[in-house]
């Protein structure tokens, strides 16, 4: 896992490298003989604009797939002594429209220093996207920076320059943080668009860009980084050791559904029943997983994502040959 370090804001910092991040973009279709009830509309689903104000409190009970890390701080830009650790965890979900992050990290002091020409003493955090996925962040790469100031904070959509700072001309998204003075941390929360804006300044999350945290102490000059764990992808597993595009006897073998995380690790059956379970995909914030079965006709249905299986999605359908989920 290749470490990105850089002095975006010229602050301490302590960074956090992400491997990769899979948004669940899926969409919903299929056709079938349903004969459902127009006249009964379901309410669409909340989205995450309205689902999260963003205040800076968040909701971790809410949020699945949560990280963490302990992070030294290090002198010299991270190449010195350790002077302070910091206790980070952060989880992120989207929709069709925004991605939602939250970051919660510990520091022992409440620096937020503002004055008429700016920040003169603050805490912070920054995320950084890997926009093209070669691993590195460059120059033009997109940055969401959120800083302590005066009696609130402050919200900057930037763009990755070594030595300097730009702001989006077309900026957008939301950003806030509070600071919990009893138990001595930071909540911090991001509301982002999947798309670019109309300069092209961002990053486009729909293709699933990496991306890193940095965590801004000016308590301490130092910069620690960790690697960040990678979430997990869904597949479904033949069980037989042979070329099922050419086995006769492919229809009838029970096919598996199987998580694991994109390192390749902590690989899980979910669904293994004697069926032929095939393309599952998970919904648009992660909980439920959706997958087709066959056992002589095909039905979509539904389990949670721990593998809880939850039955037949819509009981009318049983010509289904392609879902989506959004």
């Amino acid at each position: 896992m290749q470490k990105v370090c850089f002095r975006p804001l010229k602050r301490p910092i302590a960074l956090i490298a992400a491997a990769a991040i899979i948004f669940y973009l899926i969409a919903c279709g299929g056709n079938g003989d349903d004969d459902s009830d127009d006249q009964n509309p379901t309410i669409p689903p909340q989205g995450l604009y309205e689902k999260y104000p963003i205040d800076g409190v968040v909701a971790w009970s809410e949020l699945i797939d949560e990280m963490s890390a302990t992070v030294d701080i290090r002198d010299n830009w991270g190449s010195g002594a350790v002077v302070n650790t910091s206790d980070v965890r952060w989880a992120w979900v989207n929709d069709d429209r925004y991605l939602y992050l939250a970051v919660e990290w510990t520091d022992d002091t409440y620096n937020h220093g503002y004055n008429s020409a700016g920040p003169v003493d603050f805490d912070g955090v920054q995320v950084s996207f890997d926009n093209d996925g070669n691993g590195t962040n460059e120059t033009g790469e997109d940055k969401r920076t959120i800083i302590t100031a005066s009696v609130g904070s402050q919200y900057i959509d930037g763009i990755y320059n070594p030595g300097s700072d730009e702001n989006d001309q077309v900026a957008d998204g939301f950003g806030k943080l509070r600071y919990d003075a009893g138990n001595q941390n930071y909540s911090a929360e991001f509301l982002l668009p999947l798309i670019t804006d109309a300069n092209g300044e961002d990053a486009d999350f729909s293709g699933a860009p990496s991306f890193s945290i940095a965590i801004f102490e000016n308590a301490n000059i130092g910069l620690g980084q960790v690697n960040m764990g990678a979430t997990h992808t869904i597949f479904e597993r033949f069980n037989k050791n042979t070329d099922y595009a050419t086995d006769l006897e492919t229809p009838f073998t029970p096919w598996d559904i199987v998580a694991v995380r994109l390192d390749g690790t902590d690989e899980t059956v979910l669904l293994t029943d004697g069926w032929v379970n095939w393309l599952p995909i998970y919904g648009p914030k992660g909980r439920y997983i959706l997958y087709l079965k066959s056992v002589g006709y095909t039905a979509a249905h539904l389990m949670t994502r721990d593998g809880e299986e939850l039955g037949r999605l819509v009981p009318g359908m049983t010509r289904i040959k392609y879902v989506d989920w959004k």
